[in-house]
């Protein structure tokens, strides 16, 4: 009696399993750039129809390429898969131009950072500079600017450098000038 009750609760947990593993659907993910947006879709097994913002497609393939486009536009591929529609939307990157500006702003600061003598404006400058610096690293990233990630992280990181050595240097300053008023 026991074998017969584990034997049926086995095949109602096989008949679930697989009820679950087969009804997972089309799956569709992307990827973009400023001027470019890439979709791939799998577990695609009776595709009728891909369109791309309504308008229909002849694709062979498992991917779909859209390219010469505008920073921050917005399209929507829609793939028709065993009489069900699944849809994706997609925006392009944003210009990177604001990030240079904000590079300049990166270099400025580290320089200010380096260059003042009061130790507290150095420590302010190379806090910014060095918050710039792992901001420019996660968006140039972002962009597959490896080279002005890389620039920027260095810069994060002596930044940080720079600025452990200003603190220590006020620190000993204004214990040397307790003891020079004692």
């Amino acid at each position: 009696m026991e074998r017969k009750k584990l034997l049926k609760t086995l095949g109602v947990f096989i008949f679930i399993s697989l009820a679950i593993t087969t009804a997972s659907g089309l799956n569709i993910t992307h990827n973009s750039g400023v001027t470019w947006i890439q979709w791939t879709w799998y577990n695609g097994t009776n595709i009728t129809s891909i369109s791309v913002d309504g308008i229909e497609k002849n694709i062979t393939t498992n991917f779909y390429i859209l390219s010469d486009l505008k920073p921050s536009e917005r399209h929507v591929i829609s793939i028709t898969d065993n009489n069900t529609t699944y849809t994706d939307e997609a925006t392009t990157l944003s210009s990177p131009t604001p990030y240079y500006i904000v590079f300049i702003f990166l270099l400025l600061c580290f320089l200010l950072g380096i260059f003042i003598k009061v130790e507290h404006f150095s420590a302010f400058f190379s806090l910014l500079s060095a918050v710039l610096g792992i901001f420019m690293f996660k968006s140039m990233l972002l962009y597959s600017n490896t080279g002005l990630a890389i620039i920027s992280l260095m810069l994060a990181v002596l930044s940080v450098i720079w600025l452990i050595l200003a603190v220590i240097s006020s620190i000993v300053k204004s214990r040397q000038e307790e003891e020079d008023w004692i």
